[in-house]
């Protein structure tokens, strides 16, 4: 016999299922592995170890992936010379994600070029061997502000609004030399 005390209750269980299945896509999306390895860093007195974890910290504080952190990931590095001593191609790069087990791996560079700070960052798909998304802004040489660089830059990689007012004290201007 279907009474309404079954009705609710069937309704009731479809909307769990529904919204389990909601919430289980949306944990999918932000449950992808990422793993940061050392930017190349030029011209700048910040080591590659600590341009690495302000782009860690930036990442966790956005939310959208599972950032493998420095001790994750120390195993496979100390093991190949390579991961050490310089992996900013997408080849090594895609190697040392394959190796990490994770979705993305990303780096990129930081460089101190005259009176600017170039930033470049990139993330590469493991899984598909590709470059998944990158990005590359100029900024004003203030090398105390890298870790504020750095937020600017994967703010704008993952659409995520930007303070205006940072972005211009930030901003490298090309302005003509009077």
């Amino acid at each position: 016999m279907y009474t309404m005390k079954t009705k609710k209750l069937h309704s009731a269980l479809l909307l769990v299922a529904i919204l389990f299945g909601l919430n289980t896509t949306f944990l999918a999306q932000t449950n992808a592995t990422l793993a940061v390895a050392n930017p190349n860093v030029n011209s700048l007195t910040i080591k590659p170890e600590a341009a690495a974890k302000m782009m860690r910290l930036e990442l966790i504080k956005m939310n959208k992936y599972k950032v493998y952190d420095e001790f994750d990931m120390n195993e496979i590095i100390q093991a190949k010379e390579e991961y050490r001593t310089g992996c900013y191609g997408q080849n090594c790069l895609t190697r040392l994600g394959e190796e990490l087990k994770v979705d993305y791996v990303m780096s990129g560079s930081i460089d101190g070029l005259g009176n600017k700070i170039v930033v470049t960052v990139k993330i590469i798909d493991v899984k598909n061997q590709a470059l998944y998304k990158s990005a590359v802004r100029e900024f004003d040489n203030q090398e105390t502000e890298i870790q504020r660089m750095i937020e600017i830059v994967l703010s704008e990689m993952h659409g995520i609004t930007i303070d205006k007012v940072t972005l211009d004290r930030l901003a490298f201007k090309n302005e003509i030399i009077t």
